[in-house]
């Protein structure tokens, strides 16, 4: 579940054709927000499966499991993608975002 969310995160960051450093710090610290234990040692390995899918924001979503706080996720997203300047193209995929989870969580 911890591992889907960072990616979506990070599928949002990346429409600009870069993760920052600042991204990747801001969703670091955050994650704990969903689980205080998660190990955060192999955060790297996790930003670099994600380059190595060649998934899209939508499919990411679909990985998201119902019932989980989709506010909290897409605030988590958005928290992320914006730590350096919302780009435009970030901001089109995190709506797309939560227009998909919105209608699956009913």
């Amino acid at each position: 579940m911890i591992i889907d969310i960072i990616k979506l995160a990070a599928c949002i960051c990346s429409k600009d054709g870069i993760i920052s450093g600042e991204e990747i710090a801001c969703m670091k610290k955050e994650i704990a927000s969903f689980d205080r234990n998660f190990n955060t040692e192999n955060f790297e390995d996790i930003i670099e499966e994600f380059f190595s899918e060649n998934k899209g924001v939508i499919e990411y979503c679909e990985n998201i499991q119902i019932g989980n706080d989709i506010n909290k996720i897409l605030e988590f997203c958005h928290k992320s993608a914006s730590v350096d300047g919302l780009d435009p193209r970030e901001n089109y995929a995190y709506l797309k975002a939560k227009e998909f989870l919105d209608k699956r969580q009913g």
